[in-house]
């Protein structure tokens, strides 16, 4: 396992009048200048201390109250200011995936209807993350200064600690892990990670929150997937109780740095107007649940299944022979432009996700050689 950088805050130095508060004499109290006066000038013929018997009953401890100079020094170190990140030297690349797609310490949430195939994608966007690979190997054709550039490269390669309630073990070296070998050979399987027992580790509160903080604590992974998100939580995905688990996230986020992928489910209803005619869901609105998962999002990703009639609503008008292609459809993106609509080849037997690998008669044969060649187009 890689320790990998992350983006705390470094520790901040106190000013000079919280260090002079710290050195600061406590005042002393009457009743404490009362007890000394006391124990200096004895009453004569009064018991020893020792002897005299108290029966009232006793005082319950209490703390004394806070200064207000213990509060500025306590508070120091829990703020910076901007002149204090002005005197910091950050790290270069703050992106995990690029152009400026997914941060390093983000969150990503991938969509998409039961049986799409999105838990076999984020498998192999794992793999890409391990190796370096670019997402999809989707390449820019356009003639200019980046042709031949990946779309969504991955900037900063890290270990994955994957949680995976769907899968037993055996499944998931047999049907997913194995098949990735043949494009991304073997030296990814020993950086990316499964608890044992996941059914133990949820972000509920209590013993097994502890547990996931723990061991991705001791994992340091660069990034974590959860999947599914349903999996790990009792809440009501309806209400925005959603939030309790999504803030659970977020302290993983701030205690080891990871990057976190979240895969969830979208809602299968339809939207229907005044007539009874569907009405077309963006992409935004696919997510099962709540509203508040995609503003806790800084990039959601959706996938879906074409028939012939989506198809056209992609960028790419190449047809394949191929049964199954998914389309990705970018709901948000908060650090960057939205990316255009886009279809890719998904063979889940193969574990291949990609530019669609069967050319069209009008192409010929330069569209072949699978993701790690092919250039998508972008007219």
């Amino acid at each position: 396992m890689n320790d990998h950088d992350t983006n705390q805050p470094e520790e901040v130095v106190p000013p000079a009048w919280a260090l002079e508060a710290e050195r600061e004499p406590r005042p002393e109290t009457d009743e404490h200048l009362a007890g000394e006066e006391e124990s200096a000038s004895p009453i004569d013929g009064a018991p020893d201390s020792s002897e005299v018997q108290d029966h009232s009953a006793p005082e319950s401890p209490q703390e004394e109250p806070e200064t207000d100079n213990d509060l500025r020094a306590r508070t120091v170190k829990e703020v910076i200011s901007g002149a204090q990140m002005a005197n910091k030297s950050y790290r270069r690349e703050q992106f995990l995936i690029g152009p400026k797609l997914l941060p390093v310490g983000g969150r990503m949430l991938i969509t998409a209807e039961t049986g799409t195939g999105k838990s076999a994608l984020a498998l192999h966007i794992a793999a890409c993350i391990i190796t370096g690979k670019p997402l999809f190997g989707l390449l820019r054709a356009k003639k200019d200064v980046d042709h031949g550039k990946p779309y969504f490269p991955v900037i900063k390669p890290c270990d994955v600690f994957y949680l995976d309630f769907e899968l037993p073990e055996q499944i998931r070296w047999n049907e997913r892990l194995y098949p990735l070998t043949r494009e991304f050979g073997t030296d990814f399987l020993k950086r990316i990670y499964f608890p044992k027992k996941p059914s133990e580790l949820r972000l509920d509160p209590g013993e097994s929150f502890d547990n996931l903080r723990n061991l991705v604590r001791a994992v340091k992974p660069g990034v974590t997937i959860i999947d599914p998100l349903s999996s790990t939580h009792s809440v009501d995905e309806n209400t925005n109780s959603l939030k309790q688990p999504l803030n659970r996230i977020d302290q993983l986020i701030e205690d080891s740095g990871t990057t976190v992928i979240l895969i969830h489910h979208s809602s299968v209803k339809k939207a229907r107007n005044a007539y009874g005619d569907v009405v077309e869901k963006t992409a935004k609105e696919r997510p099962r649940g709540h509203t508040c998962l995609v503003d806790w999002a800084d990039v959601q990703l959706h996938l879906e299944a074409l028939n012939a009639k989506d198809r056209r609503r992609y960028d790419d008008d190449e047809e394949t022979e191929t049964a199954k292609l998914l389309g990705l459809e970018f709901g948000k993106t908060r650090y960057c432009q939205t990316p255009r609509g886009r279809k890719i080849e998904a063979d889940i037997e193969e574990m291949y996700f990609g530019r669609p690998r069967t050319p069209s008669p009008a192409k010929g044969r330069e569209t072949e050689g699978g993701a790690a060649t092919a250039i998508m187009s972008t007219t």
